[in-house]
């Protein structure tokens, strides 16, 4: 998958979200226990993101 300091962008809106992978997160408590990474955009919002559901590719 992505790894800490990949840079990424969103497939559908790749002008606005694209960022830096800044964390890898796995945790067993949200309502479906599941990977997600936390993304730092180039705005300076930071988001978490499920890979296998938002649409993010490597740049």
């Amino acid at each position: 998958m992505f790894k800490v300091g990949d840079k990424v962008r969103h497939k559908a809106n790749p002008l606005h979200w694209r960022g830096v992978v800044v964390a890898d997160n796995k945790n067993g408590k949200l309502p479906r226990p599941s990977h997600y990474i936390t993304v730092r955009l180039i705005t300076g919002v930071e988001v978490n993101v499920y890979p296998d559901v938002l649409q993010f590719d490597c740049e």
